[in-house]
Formats: C-alpha cells, sequence, structure tokens
C-alpha cells in the first residue's frame, strides 16, 4: 500500500508522458527533486552532460543522486532539503538491491511522515517497476546479474506487478513486454502502463492507480 503523505506517480517514460505530467501536476514548478540515476549506471547509461536534465522542462530544479553506497545520514539530509525524488529507468535489479542495502523506500516513507504536503514519488521504467509486489518479470528485459545480488521482490507500494512499456515502439520493448503478457500464468494481475501514460495514486482507495494518457 502506498504510504501516508506520499504523492506516487508511475511512468514508463518521462519524456513520452511529458504531456500527462504536465496536465495532471500542474504545480510542479520550482519544486526540488532528486533524481536517482542509479539504475541507468546500473546500465552504463550515466546521465548526459550536453543534455537537459530530466523534469527541468517542467520547471523542477534537480539534483542527480546516485543511493549505492549513500549513508543513511547521507540520503535523509538530502531527502530533507527536496519535495520528491524521481527515479528513473534501466537496470530494475540494480535499483532494487540498492534501494534494499540503503533501505531507501523506509527513508522515503519516514521524510513524507514528517508532516507537510505531499512528498512526491515518480518512478520511471526501472522505477516504476520495482514499486510492484514482485519484479521477477524484469529477467525478460534486464541482466538480474548487474546486481550484486539478485532481489525479485518489490517495494510493494502497488500492491500487483508493475509492467510499463506497454505499445512502445523503440529498442523492441513493445514486443518483449507482449511477450512477457503472454507467456504468463496471471497476465490480469500486471499494472501495465503505455508509453504515454502516468499512473497515479490520486485515485481511491489509494492501493488503486489510474492510468492518465496525454
Amino acid at each position: 500500500m502506498i504510504p501516508d503523505n506520499i504523492d506516487l506517480h508511475l511512468a514508463s517514460s518521462l519524456s513520452a508522458a511529458s504531456e500527462a505530467i504536465r496536465h495532471e501536476m500542474d504545480s510542479l514548478h520550482g519544486k526540488r527533486l532528486l533524481l536517482i540515476d542509479t539504475a541507468r549506471r546500473g546500465e552504463g547509461r550515466p546521465l548526459p552532460d550536453d543534455e537537459p536534465l530530466p523534469m527541468t522542462e517542467h520547471g523542477c530544479r534537480v539534483e542527480v543522486v546516485d543511493i549505492r553506497g549513500k549513508s543513511r545520514a547521507e540520503l535523509e539530509s538530502q531527502l530533507e532539503s527536496v519535495h520528491g525524488c524521481v527515479l528513473l529507468g534501466g537496470n530494475t535489479y540494480v535499483l532494487m538491491h540498492a534501494i534494499r542495502e540503503t533501505e531507501f523506500a523506509r527513508l522515503l516513507e519516514d521524510r513524507a511522515s514528517r508532516g507537510g504536503e505531499p512528498f512526491l514519488v515518480i518512478g520511471e521504467s526501472a522505477g516504476a517497476l520495482v514499486m510492484g509486489e514482485s519484479i521477477a518479470h524484469a529477467k525478460f528485459v534486464d541482466d538480474p546479474q548487474a546486481a550484486p545480488e539478485v532481489i525479485e521482490e518489490g517495494i510493494g507500494w502497488v500492491g500487483s506487478r508493475v509492467l510499463p512499456h506497454v505499445g512502445c515502439e523503440k529498442y523492441g520493448l513493445g514486443e518483449k513486454v507482449e511477450a512477457i503478457i503472454a507467456a504468463d500464468d496471471d497476465p490480469i494481475s500486471f499494472l501495465q502502463i503505455h508509453e504515454e501514460e502516468l499512473a497515479s495514486s490520486w485515485s481511491e482507495p489509494m492501493h488503486q492507480m489510474a492510468c492518465t494518457a496525454s
């Protein structure tokens, strides 16, 4: 279940869902966000120096952080100074291992529990996948061995398995996702997110997610 005072949004691609983000989150301008690039680095894809950083097109002020190896005190300090965080896409297993190692999900819950406006959490691709009950299906698109330890349990904030990139026309992802759905014993348990959709936690009850297209 999504913790109290956390405003959770899931996307396949921040760029593809840009209009949905703009439509559903019209108060982003000036927000300070942490960009968690751990999953990207797990694929050897750090954010390019010559391109605008994600979420800056919405007027956000961002700081890029790789949570691997960070102490609890370091992460608590960084979370205290921002309005939310974005877990970027990349290798799901590398991200999940880092979340478990640093107890990052608990730190997010603790940050949100201190009150004030809801703490924004956006998960993109791998960052969306880890919010579900299991990430085992990510093995069809990500290399589990890229992580120091293979963890298949997700954070569990969403009471289903999250499956982004439905209908994606790039990199053969859409075909891989369709194969995952076809081969699964319980495909109805997937929260499927299309490339331009935003799955958000404003619907009631809180554990149900509503998808919004651009």
